[in-house]
């Protein structure tokens, strides 16, 4: 009994918590320490520039004659061997090794930017499959009551029977729509245990029909900033534009290093013995990125223009759809409100039709026609009370909120 207590507690969710699980569990999630990883490495890689370059050769060189200066014997043959150590320094690179390092930087964010998009995503399925389950269970709810109702009717119906007021048809009638009840009931609690299994591979738990879900309650103060994380990442493409502007201009710039050289000759015994040893200053300057400076630097404008363009579209896109969100809203408001009348007047419809069963004045299927009536307009006003708060969270997705 304490462990059946435990899971129906544990099986109470809120709207809140199914995101945050969703977006925890998602795959898309680890493309962030994937990403972090490869920007890291790819920073440590640029910043090997700075550290001094250090290249060592050698070689070999073998002579069939003999060397006679050097008075070897006759029957030897002459080797020589070079071995050498070369040391660069950049003292200054133009720029390139911190472009690089930018580039970086930026290409991870971008990448970032994206996921954050995915993840963001994923807060609409779960609302939809959320409000989805909230609407089923008002459903069922409403459907409790039209049972009831049915079954205070057949009761009724039943002692008018026995006072020879009513016959064995208006029961049957009755018992029609009790049956059609229980199979609509039945398709509505597996329509919610598919949706429960949905939500539970989204947020990696098992959900079972005892899992309820909490209503949200509508946020009447709504933040009008738009926070989408698509603005993130256009400001993000336009930064990734920019490192690669500096990235081109390093190319032109030139580069001045410094180097130190160590070679060693070695021959047959310590007569070709010889160490060499060099510094100096080098200075490179490669003029070969002024070919295609003008298209590259053409291609990068070219991209800024097109992401201020989706940025605009973007944003003109998100104002129509809020404008669109907030009517609906005003609009589902009214509804909610007339809804509670039309309850209201049909309950009294239905109260009045029954007094006329009792008294002989009126049919059955006139009662079954005004119970019904009243189960709709409830159903009506469930819906609408459902479609307003998924429609209130709904701008709140729009907004970034």
């Amino acid at each position: 009994m304490v462990m059946m207590l435990t899971s129906t507690l544990y099986a109470q969710l809120t709207l809140e918590e199914c995101q945050q699980l969703a977006r925890e569990n998602y795959p898309a999630i680890r493309q962030y320490e994937l990403v972090e990883q490869s920007s890291d490495f790819t920073l440590a890689n640029a910043a090997t520039g700075y550290l001094p370059q250090i290249s060592i050769s050698g070689y070999g060189i073998w002579h069939s004659d003999i060397i006679k200066s050097q008075n070897i014997p006759l029957d030897m043959k002459n080797t020589l061997g070079v071995a050498s150590v070369m040391v660069n320094q950049s003292i200054y690179d133009g720029g390139t090794i911190a472009a690089n390092r930018q580039m970086a930087r930026a290409q991870a964010d971008v990448e970032q930017r994206q996921t954050d998009i995915t993840l963001y995503d994923i807060r609409d399925r779960i609302q939809q499959l959320y409000f989805g389950i909230l609407l089923i269970d008002e459903r069922v709810k409403q459907n409790h009551l039209l049972q009831g109702d049915l079954g205070i009717s057949k009761s009724s119906v039943e002692s008018l029977m026995k006072a020879g007021m009513a016959n064995q048809s208006d029961i049957d009638a009755i018992q029609v729509q009790l049956i059609k009840a229980k199979q609509q009931e039945s398709s509505l609690q597996t329509q919610r245990r598919t949706y429960l299994s949905m939500l539970g591979i989204f947020i990696s738990k098992e959900l079972d029909e005892n899992t309820s879900l909490t209503v949200p309650v509508e946020d009447s103060v709504l933040n009008r900033e738009n926070n989408r994380p698509e603005l993130r990442l256009f400001e993000a493409q336009s930064l990734l534009a920019d490192a690669q502007r500096k990235q081109i201009d390093s190319r032109l710039m030139p580069k001045v290093g410094a180097f130190g050289l160590g070679m060693l000759n070695t021959g047959i015994g310590d007569l070709m013995k010889k160490e060499v040893f060099a510094a100096g200053l080098s200075l490179s300057w490669n003029i070969g990125a002024l070919y295609t400076r003008k298209n590259d630097l053409r291609q990068i404008n070219i991209r800024k223009q097109q992401i201020d363009a989706n940025r605009e579209t973007f944003l003109l896109n998100t104002r129509l759809q809020t404008v669109n969100e907030e009517g609906n809203l005003k609009d589902l408001r009214n509804q909610v409100t007339q809804d509670n009348e039309i309850i209201r007047l049909s309950e009294q419809i239905r109260l009045a039709t029954q007094k006329k069963v009792e008294g002989g004045t009126e049919t059955v299927n006139e009662l079954l026609r005004t119970i019904n009536a009243v189960s709709e307009a409830r159903q009506q006003q469930a819906l609408h009370q459902i479609q307003l708060l998924q429609e209130s969270y709904k701008l709140k997705h729009t907004l970034g909120n």
